[in-house]
């Protein structure tokens, strides 16, 4: 067993003054004040009022430190796992872009073996796959020569690790594939994205099994007062909805506005982070397609879309607090609880409660990660 004493632990609802955490592999117990007796021989670590949270949870990242999801192997995944946790993510969904099918296979064969392989680095969950079961009108920065509509056979090898599938209901005919997920793979999370579809298709979608919103706003169509579309039917619907919040690819002031539209609990923050994180500005490349980053923007060299993000999960969060007046526990399980219930893993994720996993985060009222700590491990301590 180990402790943490003198934090500020956000819990669920609260934030607990002057508080200790006892735990191993699990949590065990916390409270107020001083250690309790029956802890005091084991060994302390002193947070100095920081901040204690729940560890970080990424559904959406591409790669980071010069790896790429869909051309990496167990190395190199292991590495953007291990370059994960000095930001404070402590689990995550590798997330492949459009590519030839045989690229896509590889890329869900790497992370397989990468999640039953012990790693010191971030927790491995999963896929999501992003394409390519998308519109060619919304496509961003996805290849075009691979988009194709919904197939189930494709995927028949990797229902174990699909956790998100992204796609745009006008593709999938009469509605027969999100049918067929919600009735045989109800565990996989449909979630619309880079798509033009109408109100009533996206509604049809939502009564048929969608549960999320692919980096909201971003891949879809603009609001319109008159001409109402998959936008605003999912504005308006009770599913969750990704968030990138770099201040770039949504104007920062729409956080709160979306805040009084949708609420903030099915708000998940994401990255969408390509191999360019971490690594400053250059020529990069994203599913194959050449993307240059310059003053934090990452975009396409063909036509300046944005092409991903070099955000990671403490600074999305730091941008929520800049520009928004919600309290320390609701910003906390943007990137935490919200991300775990809607994975479905929230009774053993994404908060601070007796005998959850012990993935934790030190860090200051900046998001300025201290310590992380996985399944009880320390795995990253920033030096002073």
């Amino acid at each position: 067993m180990k402790a943490i004493i003198n934090a500020q632990i956000v819990l669920v609802s609260e934030v607990i003054t002057r508080g200790w955490l006892v735990y191993d592999t699990r949590i065990i117990d916390y409270g107020s004040g001083q250690l309790p007796e029956q802890y005091q021989d084991i060994d302390v670590i002193d947070a100095d009022q920081q901040w204690l949270v729940p560890g970080f949870m990424d559904v959406h990242i591409h790669g980071g430190m010069g790896v790429d999801v869909l051309n990496a192997d167990v190395a190199m995944l292991q590495h953007l796992g291990q370059s994960l946790v000095i930001h404070g993510t402590t689990s995550y969904l590798a997330t492949t872009v459009t590519g030839p099918w045989g690229q896509i296979h590889s890329a869900l064969n790497t992370i397989r073996e990468v999640m039953a392989t012990p790693t010191e680095g971030a927790r491995l969950l999963g896929a999501h796959l992003e394409g390519p079961f998308i519109s060619h009108e919304k496509k961003g920065a996805h290849n075009a020569a691979y988009i194709c509509p919904p197939n189930k056979e494709c995927l028949a090898d990797y229902w174990d690790i699909l956790k998100i599938i992204t796609y745009a209901p006008e593709v999938d005919e009469n509605q027969q594939f999100i049918q067929y997920m919600t009735q045989n793979h109800p565990e996989i999370v449909m979630s619309a994205g880079h798509s033009k579809a109408d109100y009533p298709m996206t509604q049809l979608a939502i009564k048929n099994g969608l549960r999320s919103a692919t980096h909201f706003f971003n891949g879809l169509p603009q609001l319109h007062h008159r001409n109402l579309n998959i936008t605003s039917a999912l504005l308006a619907a009770n599913v969750y909805y990704e968030l990138i919040a770099d201040n770039i690819h949504v104007n920062p002031y729409w956080y709160a506005m979306l805040a009084k539209i949708k609420g903030f609990d099915k708000l998940v923050l994401i990255t969408d982070a390509i191999s360019a994180t971490g690594l400053g500005e250059g020529a990069y490349t994203l599913g194959g397609l050449q993307v240059e980053v310059r003053e934090d923007q990452a975009r396409l060299v063909s036509n300046g879309s944005l092409a991903g993000s070099v955000l990671t999960l403490n600074r999305a969060l730091a941008n929520i607090h800049q520009y928004t007046d919600i309290n320390l526990p609701e910003l906390i399980r943007l990137a935490t609880l919200n991300p775990a219930r809607l994975l479905g893993i929230d009774a053993e994720y994404g908060s601070i409660e007796r005998q959850k996993i012990a993935d934790l985060v030190v860090c200051d009222e900046h998001m300025n990660v201290k310590r992380t700590i996985i399944a009880g491990k320390t795995v990253f301590t920033k030096l002073i």
